[in-house]
Parts: structure tokens; C-alpha cells; sequence
């Protein structure tokens, strides 16, 4: 990985127009090659050719790695750029103060990258620098001493208040970039577990939820590949008919995750006001479509929510508020504490009750492959559709998935995956798969330890799991109820 700082020249904050960059008039040089691959050199002022510098070094140094570690997949993040920087780099969004006001802007900073094409951008989590103003943002007693050798007990304070931390902290998990970033110069400090609890628990819940969705955002980044959609979406790119959907308030505070998964973090201070006031989050949830409550698989989903509606939920520090589309396909893998860490990390496929998903189109599109290499452009990876479907036959319930691969270049190192039925409150009456019975082992480590297919009805949270092997291009597997 490379992190290219300064992509604009940055020289002297003295110069003629206090411009921090090259004089607008300073001649640079424009290489050439025409049709006979004859060199020309022609010279432009800066101000004319500028946004090339940048364009210029992102490709620079992707080539230049490239050529280094040729067999491996790299990563550049940049601090800024120009339309086409997305073919060599990610972006964040520079040095933001940590204040609420920097907070808030992160939305539509990212949506709006993301509509201009780049996928991968997001901000300095906490805020890099300290800001003089908004008391309530921070406490900011600067007591290092200018040409003492720097080291982090030189400096006593600039600590980004605990509430504001744990907002962003929070906001930015579900954002392409993720990183806790300050200036160490003037901030004591400002990772999560440096402050008191609750601060880290608060935290540690939303790292791991983006640890466990980690597949949807490598999903959601294939699709950007595929057709331009952006990673983390504003409202109306998935709901482009829901007049609501492009409305300031809205589009400006919540957003999606791929296509079902909305979020609506919360972005003002509550605890930390004097008095502290209960913290809500008004939500909208876009027409055409129900919404479940985000419980997790930690309790039973909810009765669905009608669209078209705005919703008021109390949102402690320890809570975002999610809600997912009905119908919605969404894989999890299991919690790991770096990406890696499981040699062999299974998915679970969550299947959301609601209208079908049984066309291509409509299909849960999984993309799979190492992770490292760039063997996957010349073919060594899978791509899977997964449908759902939901039959009625004189009062009997029939809920059934397909999983169907569409490119079968690489094989996964997970021998099998999970199927997760939520919102039924009965169990199946059985289970089958492509036809044959499934035998049903009653409880979560029969299933984890069953060396064939297997399921069982989760009571407490009215989920019926299923364990399928991974040995067929083509499987359908149904629940009977």
C-alpha cells in the first residue's frame, strides 16, 4: 500500500495570491508522442495543466508498484485528485477539524465522490486536526513546547471529545475508507481504546459489525466495476421514483451500503450537552418497499415497516440505526479481529422475508476470489446469483433460495456455507435440497460439526439455519412450512 499525501504541490503559504501550491503562471513541461512516435515537449502554464499534475502521479506511482510487486494486488489512498484518479486510487477526504460540523459533511462528501465515480473515499475518522471554535467539540489545552524534540508525552490535551469520537467512529465504519487519523503534533491521542469505557465497547461494536459485512462491501465493490454504482449510495440512486428520496434532509444524513442495507447514523451531540438530551434519530424510509429493523441475528426481526414514512428511534452511544429491505439477500462472514485471520471464514447467507428476488436482475450478485492477487483479471474467480422465492399452496408456506454460479474460475477455500431463513415464527416443516431431505440436527454445534448438509430452527430468534456443501454449480434449497 502507498499513501500519496501531498498529490498537489504544496511549497510556500507566501507566494503571490497566498496560493500553498506552484505560481499559476509557472511553465511546465507536456511530453508527447505522435502517431510515429516522434517526442514533442511543449510548455503550459501550471494553471492550465494543474489537475494533470496529480492524475500524473497517482498513475506514476500505480505503475511503479506494479512493476515492483507485479503479481499482487495494490493499494494507493490519496489525498486528492481529478476525474480519473479512480483507476489508480482511493481518496480521503483531508484534514478535517474535529467538530461536529466536519462529522456531519462526511455524508454527502462521500455520496458525492461517489457519484463522480470514485468507489473508495471516506475521512479522518475523529477529526486530524483541532479546532479553536464550538466548545462543545473539544478540549484543546496545547501545552507542546515548539523545538522540543516531539514525542507523544509532550503533548498534554487537543483530545477529540469522547461522545463526538464515538459518532464518527461509528458513521465512518460504514464508509468505503476507514481510519482513525490526527495529528499527533497536537492530540494526545485519539484511538478508541485510550478513552474510557464506554467509549471502546461502543466502538469495538460497529469495527466488528464492518468486520462480519466485509463480503457486502467487496460485493458492493464489484458492482462498481460492473455499472458505475457507488459503494456507499445516496438515497435516490436505489430508490430513483421516491420524490423523498432526493430530499436535502434525507439524502444529506443516511445513506445505503450496496442496494438494501440503509444507515442513519447520528450526527449531534446529545450526552455531552449541558443538560444532556435524549438522543434520537428521525429515519426515512423510501417508498415502494418494507424495512426491518437491523436486530442482527441477536433477536427476532420485527414486523416490517411500511416506505414512504419517516420513523423516530432513540439511538444511545451504543446504536446506529439500521433498517434493510424487505426481501434483501445479505451475506456475513464470521467475525475476525484483521482480514485473513480465519484461513477458512464461512459465509452466511441471510434471506430477508419479502417480495421475490427470483430473476437475474433482482438476484444477490457474490463475487469471490484470493483477496491478493490479480489473477482474478485473467479469470480466476466466482460469481454467484442468489435468489429467493416465496410459494403459498392452500395455506402451506414454501420459502426456497438458489444459489447459481455464473463464473466458476476460483475455488473458495470454505468447503460450505450457511443459509440463514429469517421471519418465520414457526419452525420448517422440513427442509430439502434439489429435492432430497435435509436432515434436521436441533441445535447450532450439531450443525457446525455436521460433515453433511444439515439444518435447525433457531427459536429465540425465529431462524431456521441451514449447512449446504459446497459441491454444486447449480442448488436450490427449499423450506417447507
Amino acid at each position: 500500500m502507498i499513501w500519496q499525501d501531498m498529490t498537489c504541490p504544496a511549497i510556500d503559504a507566501n507566494l503571490v495570491g497566498n496560493l500553498k501550491t506552484f505560481p499559476l503562471d509557472l511553465l511546465m513541461a507536456r511530453e508527447s508522442t505522435d502517431s510515429t512516435g516522434a517526442v514533442s515537449v511543449t510548455f503550459l502554464p501550471n494553471a492550465k495543466v494543474h489537475n494533470s499534475y496529480v492524475l500524473n502521479l497517482l498513475r506514476a506511482t500505480w505503475d511503479g508498484i506494479n512493476q515492483l510487486r507485479p503479481n499482487t494486488r495494490n493499494f494507493i489512498v490519496a489525498r486528492g485528485g481529478y476525474a480519473g484518479l479512480q483507476r489508480y486510487a482511493a481518496l480521503w477526504t483531508g484534514d478535517s477539524g474535529s467538530t461536529w460540523n466536519f462529522l456531519r459533511i462526511n455524508i454527502p462528501e462521500v455520496l458525492n465522490l461517489g457519484l463522480s465515480g470514485v468507489p473508495i473515499s471516506g475521512c479522518d475518522i475523529g477529526g486530524f486536526a483541532k479546532v479553536s471554535v464550538d466548545g462543545i467539540d473539544t478540549d484543546f489545552p496545547d501545552r507542546f513546547v515548539a523545538g522540543e524534540p516531539f514525542s507523544a508525552a509532550s503533548i498534554v490535551g487537543g483530545i477529540t471529545n469522547y461522545e463526538l469520537l464515538t459518532r464518527w467512529m461509528q458513521l465512518g465504519s460504514f464508509l468505503p475508507w476507514y481510519r482513525n487519523h490526527y495529528d499527533g503534533y497536537n492530540k494526545q491521542f485519539q484511538e478508541p481504546y485510550a478513552y474510557g469505557e464506554p467509549v471502546p465497547t461502543n466502538c469495538r461494536k460497529y469495527v466488528e459489525l464492518r468486520y462480519r459485512m466485509m463480503q457486502i462491501y467487496y460485493d458492493a465493490m464489484y458492482q462498481w466495476t460492473q455499472t458505475g454504482m457507488p459503494m456507499a449510495r445516496a438515497l435516490f440512486l436505489n430508490d430513483p421514483t421516491d420524490p423523498q428520496a432526493y430530499a436535502a434532509l434525507n439524502i444529506n444524513t443516511q445513506f445505503f451500503v450496496g442496494r438494501d442495507f440503509l444507515v442513519a447514523p447520528v450526527t449531534d451531540p446529545h450526552d455531552s450537552l449541558n443538560p444532556p438530551t435524549t438522543p434520537t434519530r428521525t429515519v426515512y424510509l423510501p417508498a415502494g418497499n418494507s424495512w426491518y429493523h437491523f436486530t442482527d441475528n441477536i433477536s427476532p426481526i420485527a414486523g416490517a415497516l411500511v416506505g414512504g414514512q419517516t420513523v423516530t428511534v432513540t439511538a444511545g452511544l451504543d446504536t446506529v440505526p439500521i433498517y434493510v429491505r424487505a426481501g434483501a439477500i445479505l451475506p456475513f462472514c464470521e467475525l475476525e479481529q484483521w482480514v485473513g485471520e480465519m484461513p477458512a471464514n464461512p459465509l452466511t447467507l441471510n434471506f430477508y422475508p419479502g417480495p421475490d428476488r427470483s430473476t437475474d436482475d433482482q438476484a444477490y450478485v457474490l463475487y469471490q476470489d484470493d483477496g491478493t492477487s490479480n489473477q482474478a483479471s485473467t479469470g480466476a474467480y466466482r460469481l454467484s446469483r442468489i435468489y429467493q422465492q416465496t410459494l403459498q399452496n392452500a395455506g402451506a408456506v414454501t420459502r426456497q433460495v438458489r444459489i447459481a454460479r455464473v463464473h466458476d474460475g476460483f475455488l473458495p477455500p470454505v468447503t460450505f456455507y450457511y443459509v440463514a431463513v429469517l421471519g418465520s415464527i414457526t419452525s420448517p416443516i422440513r427442509v430439502l435440497r434439489d429435492g432430497v431431505a435435509v436432515t434436521n440436527v436441533g441445535d447450532p454445534s450439531s450443525l457446525n460439526s455436521s460433515p453433511v448438509d444439515a439444518w435447525y430452527w433457531n427459536s429465540s430468534i425465529q431462524i431456521a439455519f441451514a449447512k449446504i456443501l459446497d459441491n454444486r454449480a447449480d442448488t436450490t434449497i427449499v423450506f417447507n412450512y
